[in-house]
């Protein structure tokens, strides 16, 4: 459990703390709050204080809400307050549940600790950290931290779970590369390795069995690389899929180099084979992905099979095509190893049959030894004369190996120990150390005595520098892995707090529209006062004198009311946004393609963005502008709600107007607008949406008029409207802003 020191001040500071360490986005900004970053943009109407912000229920309720993370609201005495509505997908809560105790609620994998955690979060006021998980499986970090309504006084403590599930899965994938990867670099037979592959896939997704299918490299027949957990009869069935590839998918795929996927083993002829053992063990479908190696021949195939119906989903095809990466990976440099060992063979049979780098020692424990070739000399660069001295070679072995060595030979000449084998660099005549693997054994006399010591040497610098060769390329994928993976988090922050920004600024435009249609509406009624009222005043005669006075009072009034309704007229239609010059197509447009995409996709629209390569540019509040393209945007994406899915497209141009305008076209294939709707498009007020306030096309055309550029809309000869937004190209003509 970890604990955290830190003491804020309000209930809401605390709980944006808490939420916002995982959700990437700062929860007041979610719900809408003036963050730091928007308060020189204030809106006439004052924000309450933060510190009031959650101190009644319901703001509590908007706020639960609005973060979209799971959390509780406990009191001192552990009773529940409050839940967010993303609490019910991790616990089952109810509204009966508010008022009873946590610790008599069911909250699989949480009871266990979290009334102590509550406890000691309360007593010493720090935030705590702990990870759970639930019954379907699922990881979650749970984190209690002291709930503060005011400064002053603590109130209980807020609860969150985060859901971590995605992390743990591939920390397991991540540790079950490292024990395959620590398997082959041991040495264990490549069915062992294989077999822990396999395992791996196995235990980071429950639904499926796996096995690994092997071409051999010789003559093409399939062999079973790995599958612990498939029954015997899958073993028979891919030996005779070498014979008759239709049997199973997976020697098919190994065949042919392409991905094999059977959605229902029982009725798709495709199954050959496999559907009787299928049908016995419960396993409905299966997807076989081949192994490639770097040259692009088939080595095998990596086979799922399921225990539910249908096709894999994106998660399964990115394990199957994880799964074949590293196979591929162990199979070729398992390929290489008994290459290498073959090679080695070879070479040891010539050895055998000729004298080269053997020598002969005593067993009195130093190396007085005599080389019976001259391809010491070749490897050393000395002459043969030069070993006659039995203390020459040792004397050229590096500092820090000479003493391992040895050891090594004098528990040899000990009889200790029946054969050598090491490593150690040795200083040659070129001045530089090659690695030699050294091979000795002890030869026994016929009365059982060691008698001498027979051994060979062999340049291994090659296969040091190749294993060094590969660690440092390692190290480099970490490297530019850690790298690309900072600057994609840096993407995401950069999407966040633009969007951020985007909502504060169709607050801004919203409020202010709607402040001057209540002043023009209210404008009338205040003149119809005043002037009631003055023509009392004329007639002196026949009115009483406190009635002069009230009718006096109320022409001041009136007079005033009017005065400030003027002036927030003036207020709402000040631009004091920045102007910058900017590029339309490739700034303005191009940085709101992220968030079209992800909103046409939520509603099953296809997007296609035309003309971000466009230059021309103009003097523009960025923000504005591209509040007014998402108007427009969303206003498509709804008129397209009641049509086909195939038929949704959501289409954005920029281009050329003339010499002295740039435009942003942006149609829809919608139901399009009537005649009398034409008309009254972009009044304040007017809309044909059952939930909608009318204000969005209004504050859309205030926006682009105020820049110099023209709004309007036009219908299509086929389907749907589109929206023209034309603005002056910059030192073209029209306003140029501040």
């Amino acid at each position: 459990m970890r604990a955290h020191g830190e003491r804020e001040a309000g209930a809401l500071c605390s709980l944006t703390h808490c939420f916002g360490g995982h959700s990437g986005m700062h929860p007041l900004e979610d719900l809408g709050v003036a963050t730091k970053a928007g308060a020189e943009q204030r809106t006439m109407m004052e924000q309450p204080p933060i510190e009031q912000l959650g101190s009644s229920p319901a703001d509590m309720s908007n706020l639960l809400s609005g973060t979209k993370i799971a959390a509780i609201v406990l009191d001192k005495d552990l009773r529940v307050r409050r839940y967010a509505p993303q609490t019910t997908e991790v616990f089952e809560l109810g509204p009966d549940d508010v008022g009873r105790k946590v610790t008599e609620i069911t909250l699989p994998g949480a009871n266990a600790t979290l009334a102590k955690d509550v406890a000691a979060s309360l007593r010493d006021l720090v935030t705590l950290e702990r990870e759970i998980k639930s019954p379907c499986g699922a990881w979650y970090l749970m984190r209690v931290r002291p709930y503060r309504p005011t400064s002053e006084i603590v109130d209980g403590v807020i609860v969150t779970f985060v859901d971590v599930t995605r992390l743990h899965y591939w920390e397991a994938l991540h540790t079950g590369q490292a024990a395959v990867l620590e398997r082959l670099a041991r040495g264990s037979p490549l069915p062992e390795v294989l077999a822990t592959l396999v395992q791996t896939l196995e235990s980071v997704n429950n639904d499926i069995l796996a096995a690994v299918i092997l071409v051999d490299a010789k003559n093409s027949r399939l062999r079973c690389g790995a599958a612990p957990s498939m029954p015997d009869e899958f073993l028979r069935l891919v030996e005779h899929g070498a014979t008759d590839p239709s049997t199973v998918p997976g020697p098919l795929a190994a065949r042919h180099g392409t991905r094999v996927i059977i959605e229902d083993l029982a009725t798709d002829p495709a199954a050959g084979g496999l559907r009787e053992m299928a049908d016995r063990h419960g396993l409905l479908a299966c997807c076989a992905e081949p192994i490639h190696a770097p040259d692009g021949s088939v080595l095998g195939s990596v086979v799922f099979f399921y225990r539910g119906r249908g096709r894999p989903g994106r998660d399964d095809i990115e394990l199957i095509e994880w799964a074949t990466r590293l196979a591929a990976l162990t199979i070729e440099r398992r390929r290489s190893e008994q290459a290498l060992l073959a090679s080695e063979a070879r070479q040891s049979l010539i050895l055998g049959t000729l004298p080269i780098a053997l020598y002969r020692a005593s067993t009195g424990g130093s190396f007085d030894g005599t080389w019976d070739s001259e391809q010491i000399g070749r490897l050393s660069g000395f002459s043969p004369e030069r070993f006659t001295d039995p203390a020459f070679w040792m004397s050229r072995i590096h500092p820090d190996d000479v003493g391992r060595v040895t050891r090594g030979f004098e528990s040899l000449a000990k009889a200790e120990q029946d054969t050598l084998s090491t490593e150690y660099r040795w200083h040659c005549a070129d001045g530089n150390y090659r690695w030699l693997s050294e091979k000795a054994t002890l030869v026994f006399d016929d009365a059982g005595n060691a008698s001498e010591i027979i051994g060979s040497v062999l340049d291994i610098s090659k296969q040091k520098w190749a294993e060094q060769t590969v660690r440092d390329a390692q190290l480099e994928l970490d490297r530019r892995v850690q790298e690309r993976t900072s600057v994609i988090e840096a993407v995401h922050r950069n999407a966040r707090r633009h969007q951020t920004e985007l909502a504060h600024v169709s607050r801004i435009s919203d409020v202010g529209e709607m402040a001057s249609g209540l002043a023009h509406e209210l404008s009338q009624p205040l003149s119809a006062v005043i002037n009631y009222a003055e023509a009392g005043l004329c007639d002196n005669g026949s009115v009483p004198a406190s009635v002069v006075l009230d009718l006096t009072r109320i022409v001041e009034q009136a007079n005033r009311a009017a005065t400030i309704i003027r002036r927030l007229q003036t207020f709402v239609r000040k631009n004091d946004l920045t102007r910058v010059e900017a590029l339309l197509g490739r700034g303005i447009v191009a940085q709101l393609v992220p968030y079209l995409k992800a909103e046409t996709q939520y509603h099953g629209v296809t997007l296609r963005v035309a003309g971000l390569d466009q230059e021309s540019p103009v003097s523009a509040n960025v923000l504005e502008i591209q509040h007014v393209i998402l108007i427009l945007a969303r206003n498509g994406i709804e008129a397209m709600a009641r049509v086909d899915g195939d038929n949704r497209l959501l289409t954005i141009e920029v281009g050329p107007v003339a010499d002295r305008e740039v435009e942003v076209a942006i149609s829809d294939t919608g139901v399009g607008f009537t005649a009398e709707a034409a008309d009254r498009l972009f009044d304040p007020f007017y809309t044909t949406k059952p939930d909608g306030i009318g204000l969005g096309l209004s504050v859309a055309r205030t926006i682009v008029e105020e820049h110099g550029g023209r709004l309007y809309a036009t219908q299509n000869r086929e389907a749907g409207v589109t929206f023209r937004m034309t603005l002056p190209v910059r030192g073209k003509g029209g306003t140029h802003g501040t």
